[in-house]
């Protein structure tokens, strides 16, 4: 699941808060950023199965913890999703006049996802001998890892018509620097409920592309560098486009709308594809006398079993891979000249699943140098985080620290989200709309 990032949305008179929706409006006339002296670094750990507390159980009457493994793996959800994502601004440019706001920006852009079914993990802790598994499919459906690494060179731009409403567009040109797909993922497992024989079915389709650039990413690799300059021919490409819009509709309340990273990658370099066709394999068991005889060839009998029965078939096609895709409409209303307070309604659309949240803020804007918000956000209308986001500026550097989950660092054994947006760049001059309205630059 790809961050909501409602801090940033919030404060949205940032060059920075154009990621979100391309119709904000910054308050500065140019904006500066370039790495690593100015930047911006969004990254997010999500895990939605279960959270390190859940693994423990206070003993009555004492300072000690009972490990609990079977209550961890009973409250897990049907499919559980562990993310991790980042993304790093290394260059962006934007220019803001009484109309038009223009920018120009490249980031590197990483997502990946590993899902897993509750019932692996009540399979490895009861094994398969309950009543529960007993003359029953147990569906090891849903196992699958992506990922996705790519550069995005980006031009923005957003327009005023007339006094109340803005409309901006970005396009996005992407170059692919390596990804990994589970096209198809089907595993299950029935025992007997006489013999306990076991059958095992199953079929898998994996996509990858330049899987040395993701161990790089992994280890921190030095040779970076090189990935980037390979890049630089790559035959990887594709497009995004987000689009947005706000809409003054009276002096004190903004409505705004926008959806991101509409798009896909094209992957032709480099391409592996591994198909292992369906099969159907049953184990009844050991063989006594064969395996008292010769263990090797027993053991030999049964991979061979297994090989013919498993055909992978290699090819080196190209595939697709979509854009991590969201949209958001939000609605903010202004209590004093220095402080609103706003909803948000976010939704993405991550391989195989989607996710809505709703966000609720108060935004403060005070003197020239600093801004403040807080927001409280339920994902999935059941999971509660509070965020807050800090905005400074002295003279034309302007520095924040957001985070859409500040229980994470107050309660790490209890998170499932951790995420923090850590950014700097230069800020020059003041647009005419804000010196009108008499608003701080943030």
């Amino acid at each position: 699941m790809t961050q909501a990032n409602f801090s940033q949305y919030n404060i949205n008179n940032t060059a920075q808060s154009q990621y979100l929706n391309p119709a904000f409006r910054p308050s500065s006339k140019v904006g500066i950023s370039i790495a690593p002296f100015s930047n911006l670094l969004n990254v997010q750990f999500l895990h939605t199965g279960f959270a390190l507390k859940d693994a423990f159980t206070p003993r009555t009457n004492s300072d000690t913890l009972d490990l609990t493994l079977g209550k961890l793996v009973d409250n897990l959800n049907k499919v559980n999703y562990l993310d991790f994502n980042m993304q790093n601004e290394l260059l962006a440019f934007q220019v803001t006049t009484k109309k038009t706001s223009v920018n120009f920006t490249v980031n590197s852009v990483f997502r990946s996802g590993f899902s897993y079914p509750k019932d692996l993990l009540r399979f490895a802790y009861y094994g398969n001998g309950g009543e529960e598994y007993l003359g029953k499919r147990v569906a090891f459906d849903n196992i699958g890892f992506d990922a996705l690494w790519y550069l995005e060179f980006g031009v923005g731009l957003n327009r005023k018509i007339g006094d109340k409403l803005t409309v901006g567009a970005k396009v996005k040109f992407l170059k692919g620097i390596a990804s990994f797909q589970t096209a198809e993922s089907q595993f299950g497992l029935y025992t007997d409920p006489k013999t306990y024989a076991l059958e095992v079915d199953g079929a898998m389709a994996l996509n990858y592309n330049n899987l040395a650039a993701l161990e790089g990413l992994q280890n921190n690799s030095s040779d970076l560098g090189a990935i980037y300059d390979s890049v630089s021919t790559t035959k990887n490409i594709g497009l995004g486009l987000d689009l947005g819009a706000t809409f003054q509709l009276t002096k004190k309340i903004m409505l705004s709308a926008s959806v991101i990273d509409l798009g896909a990658i094209k992957w032709k370099d480099n391409v592996t594809n591994y198909k292992v066709n369906p099969f159907t394999f049953e184990y009844k068991g050991v063989d006594v006398d064969k395996y008292l005889n010769d263990t090797s060839d027993y053991f030999q009998e049964l991979v061979d079993s297994l090989t013919q029965l498993t055909t992978v078939v290699t090819t080196h096609n190209t595939y697709s891979t979509k854009l991590y895709s969201k949209f958001y409409i939000g609605g903010s209303y202004d209590l004093t000249k220095f402080l609103n307070v706003g909803a948000v309604w976010y939704n993405s659309f991550n391989p195989g699943r989607y996710i809505t949240a709703l966000n609720l803020s108060g935004n403060v804007k005070l003197k020239h140098w600093i801004g403040v918000s807080g927001n409280v956000s339920f994902y999935n209308y059941k999971d509660v985080n509070l965020g807050a986001g800090i905005n400074l500026r002295g003279g034309p550097f302007q520095i924040y620290f957001m985070t859409d989950n500040v229980l994470s660092v107050m309660y790490p054994e209890a998170a499932k989200n951790v995420h923090f947006n850590f950014g700097m760049s230069f800020q020059i001059g003041k647009t005419k709309e804000y010196k009108k309205k008499g608003l701080s630059i943030l």
